[in-house]
């Protein structure tokens, strides 16, 4: 039985791509697919050199992030689906976590903790509590998706998808989808991940105008489509959120 697959799309992270791939430690009733989404550079190469029974690698033409995340969820097998960004890693004994997390847990979602790891430190985000959650009461940075197991077969029944063609805050649009659904969730206070803050590359890096304005008109034509009063709440309050950030007056060209 395959109890955990875990997802990593690649493009143009070739100096991250191994310190990733490393850092995920195959343990029995684990699968990793590896999606390349029409890298450029050496990644695809890499990636054939990490393939195994385990470890599944696509090659696609390329599509953006969601296109990626997409191909690899439609072939996933386990139970629960972790992504995992290219430029990232997981913590020691990470894989060993999210497998308790999973045979002690059967939500539909569950978050876990993360370090942000920036000049050669790791500083715990520390945004969950060993707890179940309910909407009008979601655990910090809820707009993530690497930082969650998400139940594959809560993913199937509600035919849910990243949005292709989105390149910025793609997370947040999936969760509100999730949480449509109004979901079932715990926390763990379990660090998991280590978000890695030095892709030059990465989309927090090169944010702007067209990126953030095309986020703000998908997140808003979710409010054409039925939601719960607290989905409905949580994308108004997560639209005016983001055109009030630091971000946002950096992408429009402010101080």
């Amino acid at each position: 039985m395959i109890k955990l697959s875990i997802i990593i799309p690649v493009y143009n992270v070739e100096p991250y791509l191994r310190r990733c791939l490393d850092s995920v430690k195959l343990q029995n009733g684990v699968e990793v697919i590896i999606v390349d989404d029409g890298s450029p550079d050496n990644c695809p190469k890499i990636c054939d050199e990490y393939a195994s029974e385990n470890i599944k690698v696509i090659h696609k033409k390329n599509g953006g992030c969601c296109s990626a995340r997409n191909a690899g969820m439609d072939i996933a097998r386990g139970k629960y689906i972790a992504h995992l960004d290219s430029d990232d890693a997981l913590m020691e004994n990470a894989v060993e976590k999210m497998l308790v997390l999973i045979d002690t847990h059967d939500e539909d979602i569950v978050q876990f903790n993360f370090t942000k790891h920036q000049d050669g430190e790791d500083k715990p985000v520390n945004s969950c509590k060993n707890r179940g959650y309910v909407l009008n009461s979601l655990p910090g940075w809820w707009i993530l998706v690497w930082n969650k197991l998400y139940k594959r077969s809560f993913i199937e029944d509600h035919h849910l998808r990243f949005l292709e063609g989105l390149n910025y805050d793609d997370d947040t649009h999936f969760n509100l989808q999730c949480f449509r659904y109004e979901p079932t969730m715990y926390g763990s206070s379990d660090l998991i991940v280590r978000h890695h803050y030095d892709n030059e590359g990465s989309i927090t890096h090169t944010l702007n105008k067209n990126k953030f304005i095309n986020a703000t008109i998908a997140t808003a034509e979710l409010l054409r489509e039925d939601n719960p009063p607290i989905v409905e709440k949580l994308i108004r309050e997560r639209i005016v959120f983001k055109w009030t950030t630091k971000q946002y007056i950096e992408a429009f060209g402010g101080k």
